[in-house]
């Protein structure tokens, strides 16, 4: 019997690593962009790209999300003709309701530029982005059905290739004087690259397709099954986006593009905190779908207790050093134009903490065919959002929009915990979770100390981190938050 918590440690460093590399090129083409680029057209092309990506979501609802699911059900059971019956299916509905959306963009294009928007430079940009919704639909097929088989280096290194060559041709582009059209044609043109590079993987792994045997009655019945999964599993798949994106739609409305670019510099350094979240609940999703179908409900149980204590204890420095360092962190990496944003950065970060477990939470609900709990939770919590938006933004700015955030991800936070507990009837973990709150304080009042004495250069930050850190892994030790038999439990699955 294979070991399914070596497996999700193996799969979740993969993708960890990756997805670290990954984050790291996509903050320094981030960084290209703000230096490049004035504030108000960073702002517009992230409000445009933000709007297209809004209404991407209601492009796939939850369907990659599905593929995931079914292959990995399939695969347990060995009907490896439904996994090629289900990847048709998912990319009929994919293409099915985005061609609307591409058409509704274009011939809406005049209106959103003017009124909306309210820059002519918009225009050109929601042409290109049009083409963009039509291009990446088979990409990003091809990078959940990696996940589906559980092949998470190559779903971790489709991201990883996409920033790359996505920043090789943002630099060609303005380096042609494209200016803000740069980041346009690089996200879009770069879709064409990546599936020429990944296809042949993905058919080695999902056999030649014979589609005089796929009947259109079965992939009729096994398009329903999707979308009955699908839909409850929509908003769990894109909550933590969708609530930072309807804070750029109504930043973009009641605000300026200047904020619209700070925002969108201070929420997606928050959310490469999410990161060990993410890449925990990647691998978690196929393994806890594989042990649910096989009904093995210990692993379930002491899994999930481990995945929550972890994932915290792992995230818990990264955001102290944001807390710590917010100011300086956004100065070196966007310049002093970004430095005002430092107080809605810092609000933002006490909002990852808390949904970096919702994230495994969800994740898990989903897995074990809950996704309908998952969903009413996102759900709530968007509508949280969005109402708070509406009374926080017109007073308070980028700040108000953070404090929304932060809000409804705790809001997720409760929800899920007490929706899990019930579900598994497990014993609550949030105790040792409580507990890592004296560490992380210990941790925090060294980064501080450091800070005040000795400032905040580049070589202080770094240091003061490290000697911080070890602080910090002293003090988990001590107060039993890890334990001499996690530690050789740990070993032996790494060395392994």
């Amino acid at each position: 019997m294979p070991s399914y918590t070596q497996k999700a440690v193996h799969g979740a460093s993969i993708v960890f690593i990756i997805g670290f590399l990954a984050a790291l090129v996509s903050y320094i083409t981030r960084i290209i962009l703000a230096r490049n680029l004035s504030t108000t057209e960073y702002g517009l092309f992230f409000s445009i790209f933000t709007f297209v990506t809004f209404i991407l979501f209601f492009r796939d609802l939850g369907t990659s999300h599905a593929l995931v699911k079914y292959i990995s059900h399939y695969q347990a059971i060995g009907k490896k003709r439904l996994i090629q019956t289900t990847f048709i299916s998912v990319g009929l509905i994919q293409i099915i309701l985005t061609i609307p959306i591409a058409i509704i963009l274009l011939l809406g294009n005049n209106y959103l530029s003017t009124y909306y928007f309210k820059d002519p430079n918009a225009y050109n940009l929601l042409i290109i982005l049009a083409i963009f919704v039509i291009l990446i639909i088979p990409v990003r097929i091809l990078r959940y059905g990696f996940q589906g088989f559980q092949k998470m280096f190559l779903f971790s290194l489709v991201e990883f290739m996409k920033n790359v060559i996505s920043l090789i041709l943002i630099l060609i582009f303005f380096a042609l004087n494209l200016g803000v059209k740069s980041p346009a044609l690089a996200y879009t043109f770069v879709n064409l690259v990546l599936f020429f590079i990944f296809v042949p993987f993905f058919l080695k792994l999902i056999g030649k397709i014979r589609l005089n045997k796929i009947k259109a009655k079965i992939i009729k019945s096994t398009s329903k099954k999707v979308m009955l999964f699908a839909l409850p599993m929509f908003a769990t798949a894109v909550g933590d986006r969708m609530i930072g994106y309807i804070d750029t739609l109504m930043l973009t409305h009641f605000g300026t593009l200047e904020q619209v670019g700070i925002y969108n510099v201070i929420f997606p350094t928050a959310l490469i905190l999410l990161m060990g979240g993410r890449a925990l609940s990647s691998i978690v999703f196929p393994v806890v779908s594989e042990l649910s179908a096989k009904n093995d409900v210990s692993r379930l149980h002491k899994g999930t207790l481990l995945l929550q204590k972890n994932v915290m204890t792992v995230t818990i420095p990264l955001i102290g050093v944001g807390l710590v360092f917010s100011q300086r962190i956004l100065d070196i990496l966007f310049g002093g134009d970004y430095t005002s944003g430092a107080l809605a950065f810092q609000i933002l970060l006490v909002g990852i903490a808390f949904f970096t477990v919702t994230f495994v939470n969800n994740s898990i609900l989903a897995a074990i065919g809950r996704p309908k709990e998952a969903s009413k939770i996102i759900i709530l919590a968007v509508l949280t959002n969005t109402i708070l938006n509406f009374i926080l933004i017109p007073k308070y700015g980028i700040e108000g929009a953070a404090i929304s955030t932060t809000l409804s991800y705790f809001l997720t936070l409760i929800l899920s915990q007490n929706k899990l507990k019930g579900i598994l009837e497990i014993k609550s973990s949030m105790e040792k979770i409580i507990i890592l709150l004296l560490p992380a304080s210990g941790f925090m009042l060294t980064l501080q100390f450091f800070k005040n004495v000795l400032g905040s250069s580049i070589l202080i930050i770094i240091c003061s981190s490290f000697i911080s850190l070890f602080i910090y892994s002293l003090l988990i030790y001590l107060f039993g938050v890890v334990t001499e038999s996690d530690l050789k439990k740990y070993k032996r699955m790494i060395w392994k």
